[in-house]
């Protein structure tokens, strides 16, 4: 699964996904839950500057595609 890391205003923030969807954001010093590919692919770079955008207050939504999993607790 590819992740790719990104200088944001908030700290370096890790941008995962599988088959063109995000599946995770982490911060640079959370341990990564699996064995990840570092590379950067064309959803993590839109997902990245969609995310720099949104962080600087000018939009509200994002529009990647997303796999979501929910987690009963």
């Amino acid at each position: 699964m590819p992740i790719y890391y990104y200088d944001t205003v908030v700290g370096e923030i890790g941008i995962a996904e599988k088959d063109g969807k995000i599946t995770h954001l982490h911060f640079a010093n959370e341990p990564l839950p699996q064995v990840l590919n570092i590379c950067e692919t064309p959803i993590l770079k839109e997902a990245a500057r969609q995310l720099k955008v949104y962080l600087s207050g000018e939009i509200k939504d994002f529009f990647c595609p997303l796999h979501l999993k929910v987690r009963l607790l």
